[in-house]
């Protein structure tokens, strides 16, 4: 009697170990998914940043050569 209790208790545990093991392999897909969906929102910002990092210092560039041109004399920014 004993050992059949121990038995059921043994697949009780089993079976209580495998669903913990599905709902542990399911969330750590969740969170894999989520990390990639993270790396891909990163990655997309990152390229953002360095687009709108280039559009500024174009923009300074513009804004340099127009300062130096006001600076000189009249008629001397179109030969500079």
């Amino acid at each position: 009697l004993q050992h059949t209790q121990w038995s059921v208790e043994l697949q009780r545990l089993q079976a209580h170990a495998q669903q913990r093991h599905a709902a542990d392999a399911h969330r750590i897909r969740e969170l894999e998914a989520a990390h990639l969906h993270a790396m891909e929102t990163a990655s997309q910002l990152q390229m953002e940043l360095s687009s709108q990092a280039l559009a500024t210092a174009q923009l300074q560039l513009q804004l340099t050569s127009l300062q130096a041109a006001s600076h000189l004399p009249y008629g001397s920014a179109e030969e500079a």
